[in-house]
C-alpha cells in the first residue's frame, strides 16, 4: 500500500455510506465512498486526486491487484462499478479464450469423440450434466466456484473433422465458440478451442481479468488430450454436417 500522506484525499472504507471523505495535507478529498466492497476485494482505502479542484483520478487500494484495474472511473462515474473497458461496447463485453493441445490419435477419433457432448463431464471441470436434446441443441448443468447454472446451446456450424460452432441460447450464462480439428500426421491431431464467454457478475468478471478461465480451459483441453489417448479411439460418432444459417 503506497504512502496516503502524497495524496490529496483518503476515504476509510470503515467509515458509514455517504459520510465524506475526511481531508488531508495538500488537498480536499470529496469523492464519496459508496459500493466499493461489492468488488469483492479487501478494501484498504481511495485516494482522491484533485487538480485545482477538479477530480482527476482515483484510486482504490486493496487486497486485490486486478480490482484496482476496474475502479477508478467506477468513482468518478465514468464507468458502472465493476465494469472494465470491455463492457462498453456489445459483442466487445465477451472475453476471448483460446487454447490448443495436440493429441496422439486420428483426427477423424477427436472429432468423433468431441461430438460426444454427453461424455463432457468426464474432462471438462466445472461441468455435470451435458444432455443432448438433438442434433443441434444441448442443455447443461455446471457448477462453478459454487455458483449453479443452466444453459441451451446450440451447434450453428459443424463440419466433420474439421470444427463444431456453437452459441448459447438461453440460460445463465452467455458464450459462442469454436473447437477446430487439424490433421498432422496419420496419428497426430491438433485441437484449437476458441471460445467467447461474457462473465456475469463482479466476481466473474474480476475472476476474468485474473486469468481464471483461461486457466480452467487450458484444463479441459489437457485433461481431452488425456481422456482420448487412454481410450485410444472413439466412444461414439455423429458424422453430420450443420451449415450456418440452416
Amino acid at each position: 500500500m503506497r504512502d496516503l500522506r502524497l495524496s490529496e484525499g483518503f476515504c476509510s472504507p470503515f467509515r458509514g455510506e455517504g459520510e465524506p471523505c475526511r481531508d488531508l495535507p495538500g488537498g480536499t478529498a470529496s469523492a464519496v465512498f459508496t459500493g466499493i466492497g461489492d468488488v469483492g476485494a479487501i478494501v484498504l482505502g481511495v485516494v482522491v486526486h484533485k487538480d485545482h479542484g477538479r477530480l482527476r483520478r482515483v484510486t482504490l487500494y486493496g487486497q486485490s491487484s486486478g480490482t484496482r484495474l476496474i475502479v477508478p472511473r467506477a468513482l468518478t462515474g465514468r464507468q458502472p462499478l465493476g465494469s472494465n473497458d470491455r463492457d462498453r461496447e456489445g459483442s466487445s463485453q465477451m472475453s476471448t479464450v483460446k487454447e490448443a493441445v495436440d493429441v496422439e490419435v486420428p483426427v477423424h477419433t477427436a472429432y468423433n469423440q468431441w461430438t460426444q457432448f454427453e461424455e463432457f463431464p468426464h474432462f471438462m471441470e466445472g461441468v455435470e450434466e451435458v444432455r443432448q436434446l438433438d442434433e443441434r441443441h444441448n442443455h447443461w448443468i455446471t457448477q462453478v466456484s459454487g455458483v449453479k447454472r443452466e444453459f441451451d446451446t446450440e451447434i450453428v456450424d459443424q463440419l466433420p473433422d474439421e470444427r463444431i460452432t456453437w452459441r448459447t441460447t438461453t440460460g445463465d450464462t452467455s458464450q459462442k465458440g469454436t473447437v477446430r480439428f487439424q490433421r498432422l500426421d496419420d496419428t497426430h491431431t491438433r485441437v484449437e478451442l476458441v471460445m467467447n464467454v461474457e462473465p456475469t457478475g463482479v466476481a466473474e468478471k474480476t475472476g476474468d481479468m485474473l486469468g481464471v478461465i483461461d486457466r480452467r480451459v487450458k484444463g479441459d483441453m489437457q485433461r481431452f488430450k488425456e481422456y482420448i489417448e487412454k481410450r485410444g479411439d472413439e466412444s461414439g460418432a455423429w458424422r453430420g454436417r450443420i451449415r450456418p444459417g440452416e
